[in-house]
Formats: C-alpha cells, sequence, structure tokens
C-alpha cells in the first residue's frame, strides 16, 4: 500500500522490490527454522566450555558466541544470512 501512494510515486518500486525480497527471505527462513535451530543447538553443545579446568595454550582463545544457547542460535542465524545472500 506505501508503495502505490501518489506522493511517494518516486520510491513506490523501491518499496515494492524491498516487499518481494522481504517475503523471499521469509520464506526461506520458516522453512530453514528447524535446521537454524537444530545446528545452533549443537553448535552450543559442542563448542561451549562446561566450565571444567583445561589447560589452555597463550594462543587458544574461546569463542564467546557459544557460551550461551541464545548467542549460538543468533550467530548460526548470521552464519546463514551470510550463506543465503551468496546464494544470490
Amino acid at each position: 500500500m506505501v508503495g502505490r501512494h501518489p506522493h511517494l510515486s518516486l520510491y513506490n518500486k523501491y518499496v515494492t522490490m524491498f516487499y518481494k525480497v522481504l517475503r523471499s527471505f521469509f520464506s526461506f527462513l520458516i522453512w530453514y527454522a528447524f535446521f537454524l535451530v537444530a545446528f545452533g543447538l549443537g553448535f552450543y553443545i559442542m563448542l561451549h566450555s562446561d566450565g571444567a579446568p583445561k589447560v589452555q595454550k597463550e594462543d587458544d582463545e574461546e569463542n564467546e558466541f557459544f557460551q550461551n544457547p541464545w548467542l549460538s542460535l543468533v550467530k548460526t542465524s548470521t552464519m546463514f544470512i551470510g550463506e543465503l545472500v551468496s546464494y544470490f
């Protein structure tokens, strides 16, 4: 409806294009939501630190994204969006 407003005739093709891209992105996101959750929780299970003492080397860094289940889901989602953008 915003794209058809007469005062916004200069921007109507951009609004329409944005709506079509957003619609296709969310259709992909709905189908891949199960995979995102599964991989995000899998990364969390495999890569978080248990709190047990372990010997750390000087150049060994801990990944802070996978220490929290919520952050691991967010990081997995951003990795998915990067792959989706390179797909198109």
